[in-house]
């Protein structure tokens, strides 16, 4: 048996788990104080979590797990400043887990948009996507596809001003 310690004086008076991971790492939970902590044996941290008030998870665990939400990707348009036109094109889809880029659609309606541009995804950060001038009275969407490329979600057409 080994005992597993907090980097920093913690006293937890109840619960708290330890997981062993594939890897051999382990994550511990200490129970009534709100935090979590994922360790490569035998203690140096990889890396530490803290819940805000109130949350208080009494134990912690790490899975794999996919996110897709119900709804559909949500975008804002904000041209830039001064009169050299364009813009940028905000992407955002809270929790979907298997975007691998977003791609920028455009076109005159909201049915003849056409690719016009993508940028790849970085971990679960949104997309801000910079568009030409050329798009100035035209309708602009953003598609979010995956790795191999079939789209998961679209997001409704906004006009660019």
């Amino acid at each position: 048996m080994r005992a597993v310690e907090h980097p920093a004086p913690l006293v937890a008076g109840s619960q708290g788990n330890l997981q062993v991971l594939e890897n051999g790492n382990w994550v511990v939970g200490w129970g009534e104080v709100p935090t979590s902590r994922n360790t490569a044996p035998p203690g140096s941290s990889c890396s530490m979590r803290t819940f805000p008030p109130p949350m208080s998870p009494y134990r912690a665990y790490r899975f794999p797990w996919t996110g897709q939400p119900a709804g559909s990707p949500a975008v804002a348009y904000v041209p830039s400043p001064g009169a050299a036109g364009g813009g940028t094109l905000y992407a955002s889809w809270n929790g979907a887990t298997g975007v691998a880029s977003w791609r920028v659609l455009a076109g005159p309606t909201p049915a003849t948009l056409t690719p016009l541009s993508s940028r790849g995804q970085d971990g679960l950060r949104d997309g801000d996507l910079s568009l030409p001038a050329s798009v100035a009275g035209e309708n602009v969407a953003a598609q979010a596809p995956r790795r191999l490329g079939r789209v998961l979600g679209s997001s409704p057409a906004v006009r660019a001003p």
